[in-house]
């Protein structure tokens, strides 16, 4: 009796080996350029401009008030304190705003980088910024556009509450789960195989997308196999991630954190630097222990990704 051949199966083994020559021997160039995408590629964050509002309230004769000139030379009298509080608030909104887009970007436009270091074994951070940058603006807004419909999801139904709709209420509830749903297989499609798409044949984001669905579509089965592997991949990984850092911290924080009790006692301002030390520790034994983790992820989506691409 013969039984099928699963494709994200056998790329399990197969992947490990690919994942050795790229990484062995041990290379530090190639393992801290490594380091840098995956460092960019996990720091990923969803930012959306942010809103602020406050009661600036109404001018008045106040001495020590400052006028402005505005527009035609006609004055207006502002209160220093709030008026420095308002800007300063509005700029930190924006410098916040600017630094969550462009890591949103950097994250998005490193995850394409990442896919052509693997394919290529190369991970050459320059040539690939300048293959991606375009192909990492168009799968931010995807992102975005994604995360955009999963936040509507949850506020219609509590928009509708606060008009007591009860018939939007029931509607916007029952359209979650299908919605949730599609959101699940359109990123599934685009990370698994659109994304992996466009690095290896530089076909364009939308044709890759409709693709991908296509290809998908003509072997679900192997596609919902492709799924669930993935998901036992991303929880194996993460748990030896986590007992990584867990080990370390046993390891080395105990010592670490007598040694900054007895520095305490002489100088409580010294005392911060053995924490430093093991913070800085943590965060290189985690990135260290990510590159050969996060770089297998990647060449198992890739090597698997081939068979439907045939």
């Amino acid at each position: 009796m013969s039984y099928p051949s699963w494709y994200a199966v056998e790329e399990l083994d197969e992947s490990v080996d690919d994942t050795k020559s790229f990484l062995l021997p041990f290379d530090k160039g190639v393992w801290l350029r490594v380091a840098v995408i995956v460092l960019l590629t996990g720091g990923f964050i969803s930012g959306f401009p942010g809103t602020g509002t406050g009661d600036i309230g109404e001018p008045g004769n106040i001495e020590d008030n400052t006028t402005a000139e505005l527009f035609e030379g006609e004055k207006l009298t502002l209160d220093n304190s709030e008026d420095l509080s308002t800007a300063l608030g509005f700029a930190v909104l924006g410098i916040l705003a600017g630094i969550a887009s462009l890591m949103s970007y950097l994250s998005s436009l490193f995850e394409l980088i990442f896919y052509r270091a693997v394919n290529l074994k190369d991970p050459s951070i320059l040539n690939g910024i300048s293959d991606q940058w375009l192909n990492g603006l168009k799968y931010l807004v995807f992102r975005t556009v994604v995360f955009g419909v999963f936040i509507a999801t949850i506020a219609f139904p509590i928009l509708f509450a606060a008009f007591e709709s009860l018939i939007g209420v029931l509607i916007s509830l029952a359209a979650i789960i299908p919605v949730w749903i599609a959101l699940i297989v359109t990123i599934f499609t685009v990370n698994n195989y659109s994304i992996p798409k466009i690095v290896t044949t530089d076909e364009g984001f939308i044709n890759s997308v409709r693709s991908g669905f296509g290809a998908f579509r003509s072997e679900w089965k192997q596609a919902t196999i492709f799924f669930l592997v993935g998901i036992v991949v991303n929880i194996f990984t993460g748990i030896i991630s986590g007992m990584v850092n867990l080990l370390t911290l046993i390891f080395f924080g105990i010592p670490v954190g007598v040694v900054s009790y007895f520095v305490y006692t002489m100088n409580p301002v010294l005392a911060i630097i053995p924490v430093l030390v093991l913070i800085l520790g943590l965060f290189t034994v985690s990135l260290a222990i990510a590159v050969p983790l996060q770089t297998y992820k990647r060449q198992w989506v890739l090597n698997t990704f081939s068979h439907f691409a045939e």
